[in-house]
């Protein structure tokens, strides 16, 4: 028994923390008076008997009550009566009968030990909740002990019950009840599905309770589905206003739905509630950042950092900033530092690799990128990048790998394609560079880029009437590409149409194009 109760304390002292990781402290559970915990106590034991005996209104999360008016429900003040009575009636039916059978020691021993190793969850509520059945598994061993000892003297004929005539009553009794919770097990294996199924069947049983609909959305977010997750988070929030960290995640869906205006609300409003909170910093940085005001995002994550020292997405998200205002060696500092407090995040390579490349330091640039895909071999974006920087050492087997690994990771990729379309031109594969810049664009009809290569291509075969009209529409998309602006003007000259060519020139050298400078020296003046 002492190891099961050892390993009982163990697992209940796990789920606290876990819960604590996942969830913020819960105001409610310290709500509550002196009096209204005992009362919460025993309603904890008296549910946990009862499912035991009949497991029918299963949930997930049994949900710490509120105490409208000062009072709880009526079945919390109930469940200490019976509680007292249950009690009563063990020790009253540890007769001389049961003492023969050794049935005495059992059921005092048994119930004890349930009781015991279920009071580790008992006494402190995790996290939103007030009963979980899944804690249960270990505690009712106590309760099976009793039982199967109870059937073993049946079936040796050392115990009599007069409300059975024979021991057949009672294994035909145990066999429908083995059947009836097999049947439950199956029901509920569905329920656990995945998160979005099993927080679903929560909301429908706790329908007016904020936290599953919070999760349902953190479940929602973390699978793309950002309308829905919107909706989840909004719910959450109508009961249960100033729920922080709701407020961020209801951020982070807008920011990902490109509402940043109202992404901004939600971090100033979290901000307002819990000024010490570093996440609320971290996600309006990164608002900031999408908006454009790259220094006042710098300022959050400065705070966010400050608050927090060993954050490491904000070391991440402001080595993006700095990298943003083309400071590489600050951003590589903080891609460096994020690395050093997550050592197996890969992305936070990939950031890296990027800033290294970018300072012209390729080689480390790809050892970066190796070890980034080590750590997440699915990795599409940085497969992309390593084999641009693999094409920059005239690796070109190397980056033709890369690019092809990364469109079989991500065949929806339009970077992939536009990068592996420039590979083909530069290595006379024209044909095949046109395919992939079409597909390229089937996939992101609003991809400048894209219509800018293709532009290119249609030089290489002379379809210089084609060439303009890509570049057209690749500066519709993007008016301050110089490049498309020198490109274009090659093509109009050699349709003679020197003017239009001198105009593209121009336009190409005020957005920084040296090459253009000396085209319009030569065919301009």
């Amino acid at each position: 028994k002492v190891p099961f109760f050892m390993l009982s304390i163990l697992f209940g002292i796990l789920a606290i923390l876990s819960q604590q990781l996942a969830e913020p402290s819960n105001s409610l559970s310290f709500s509550y008076s002196l009096i209204e915990r005992i009362f919460l106590l025993s309603y904890s034991i008296v549910f946990y008997i009862i499912q035991f005996i009949a497991p029918f209104n299963l949930s997930a999360m049994h949900y710490l009550p509120d105490n409208n008016g000062g009072f709880l429900a009526w079945q919390y003040y109930a469940s200490l009566p019976f509680l007292l009575f249950i009690i009563w009636l063990i020790f009253r039916n540890t007769s001389s009968k049961y003492r023969q059978t050794g049935l005495q020691k059992v059921m005092v021993s048994g119930f004890f030990f349930f009781l015991i190793t279920i009071s580790v969850m008992l006494y402190v509520p995790a996290g939103f909740t007030l009963t979980a059945e899944r804690y249960t598994y270990i505690p009712y061993i106590g309760l099976f002990y009793i039982a199967g000892q109870w059937i073993s003297n049946i079936r040796e004929k050392q115990l009599r019950l007069a409300f059975f005539t024979s021991k057949n009553a009672v294994f035909a009794m145990f066999s429908v009840i083995i059947i009836v919770f097999s049947c439950l097990t199956w029901v509920r294996i569905g329920v656990w599905k995945n998160g979005d199924v099993l927080f679903t069947e929560v909301i429908k049983k706790n329908p007016y309770i904020f936290h599953g609909y919070m999760v349902r959305g953190n479940v929602k977010r973390s699978n793309g589905d950002y309308q829905d997750a919107l909706k989840d988070y909004n719910k959450a929030l109508e009961y249960k206003p100033g729920l922080v960290l709701c407020l961020i995640n209801r951020g982070i869906v807008k920011i990902n739905l490109n509402d940043y205006k109202g992404a901004m609300q939600d971090c100033n409003k979290a901000i307002a509630l819990k000024p010490d909170f570093a996440e609320a910093y971290n996600n309006r940085g990164y608002v900031y950042y999408g908006l454009g005001d790259i220094k006042s995002a710098i300022l959050d994550y400065n705070k966010a950092i400050l608050l927090k020292p060993e954050f490491a997405d904000a070391y991440n998200n402001r080595g993006l900033a700095y990298e943003g205002l083309s400071n590489m060696k600050s951003a590589i500092f903080d891609y460096s530092q994020s690395i050093l407090l997550e050592p197996n995040i890969a992305k936070l390579y990939n950031n890296r690799g990027n800033a290294y490349f970018k300072t012209g330091n390729v080689k480390s640039a790809i050892i970066d990128y190796d070890k980034a895909i080590l750590l997440e071999p699915e990795f599409a974006e940085t497969y992309i990048n390593r084999g641009i920087a693999n094409e920059g050492l005239g690796n070109l087997k190397s980056a033709m790998f890369d690019y092809n690994k990364a469109i079989q990771l991500n065949p929806k990729s339009t970077k992939a394609y536009n990068s592996r379309c420039l590979l083909k031109i530069n290595t006379k594969d024209i044909s095949g560079a046109l395919n992939d810049i079409n597909i390229a664009i089937t996939l992101s009809p609003d991809n400048a880029e894209a219509y800018s290569y293709r532009g290119i291509i249609k030089m290489a075969i002379q379809d210089y009437e084609g060439s303009i009209e890509d570049f057209n529409f690749s500066l519709k998309l993007n008016p301050n590409d110089n490049r498309v602006y020198y490109n274009r003007g090659i093509s109009r000259l050699i349709l003679k149409d020197t003017n239009g060519a001198c105009d593209d020139w121009k336009k190409s050298m005020e957005q920084g194009n040296d090459a253009a400078s000396q085209m319009i020296r030569q065919y301009c003046y």
